[in-house]
């Protein structure tokens, strides 16, 4: 009889050698389409420095002998060269981040995460962001592997619209399709006529292009918007009742993958920097955009996504596209 999942070394990834499994754990999510190249090797990185100082500290060095408890000490060590000014915030917690994934995929699931703020004490990131935005492989991967087909189609709203989770919520879908089958756009705001949407931040009234993608989330949620209700929340339930429930779901499957709801619109707001300067987002490693011959200058690129986004300062575009450079 084969043995349970925990008790098999290295959660039976074909090697003795703690960093060969999670190599192949990393490289099998890869091929799934679940991670990037990219991600892959970044997280593979970030966990044998964290493997090096278990070794060390503990002389633990199967995958399957890792405890809730070593990841939190890591983490507080962290916490500490964070408070000195050895570190920033943001590579505190994307190290922490990658641990997590990286146990994720290798134990299939069975790891649950440890929080860098909560468990380990380290200072929140900076409203300016410096994490990498999710790429679109893993926005699909972990939009995908939430269950309920509304919780799934409001955070494909969120990455394609760059719409808040609340106003994904109240999104009435089917008017939206048709107004961006009509217009190329869609109007959200207030419960009024022209508006397909409401829940935004001060009644802010705002108009948001509808891309390819866009389209097809809006589609997909169509379909699966309940019926008689005029958003994607069931008649008969309420906002509240809604949120500890589907969005409940959404949430904590996002964040199995090192994600937050916040994270799929910066994602947005990364895909239309790119768009309107022609290179990345600073997040991303693109350096700052100075206008002619490249498309929209940086400044007026920030505009343009403040207001898509429902911000009324150009500011604020930095807590998720990064700062201007």
């Amino acid at each position: 009889m084969a043995k349970p999942l925990n008790e098999r070394r290295n959660f039976g990834w074909g090697s003795r050698d703690a960093i060969k499994a999670a190599k192949f754990a990393l490289r099998d999510a890869e091929r799934r389409g679940v991670l990037s190249i990219k991600s892959s090797v970044d997280h593979l990185q970030r966990f044998s420095q964290f493997h090096a100082w278990l070794r060390e500290a503990y002389g633990v060095k199967r995958l399957d002998h890792i405890q809730h408890g070593h990841v939190q000490a890591y983490g507080r060590m962290l916490a500490q060269k964070v408070r000195s000014g050895e570190i920033k915030p943001a590579t505190a917690q994307n190290l922490i981040s990658s641990i997590n994934t990286t146990l994720r995929i290798a134990s299939r699931g069975q790891w649950q995460p440890v929080s860098p703020t909560e468990d380990c004490g380290i200072a929140p990131r900076s409203s300016v962001r410096a994490a990498p935005t999710p790429t679109p492989i893993e926005a699909r991967a972990a939009i995908g592997a939430i269950r309920d087909p509304i919780g799934r189609a409001i955070a494909q709203l969120q990455h394609s619209l760059g719409l808040r989770i609340k106003e994904a919520s109240l999104l009435n879908a089917r008017a939206a399709l048709r107004q961006a089958q009509k217009t190329g756009k869609i109007t959200i705001g207030q419960a009024k006529r022209g508006h397909v949407g409401s829940g935004t931040k001060g009644g802010r009234v705002r108009s948001i292009p509808v891309s390819k993608e866009a389209m097809q989330a809006l589609r997909e949620a169509a379909k699966v918007q309940p019926r008689g209700s005029r958003s994607m929340i069931p008649a008969n339930q309420s906002l509240k009742s809604f949120a500890n429930t589907t969005l409940r779901e959404v949430r904590e499957t996002l964040r199995q993958y090192g994600f937050r709801p916040h994270d799929l619109r910066a994602s947005y707001a990364a895909a239309r920097y790119e768009q309107l300067t022609g290179k990345a987002a600073p997040c991303n490693g693109g350096g700052r955009a100075s206008g002619p011959g490249q498309g929209l200058s940086d400044r007026q690129a920030r505009e343009i996504i403040a207001a898509e986004l429902g911000h009324g300062r150009a500011s604020v575009v930095s807590a998720y596209i990064g700062g201007s450079r």
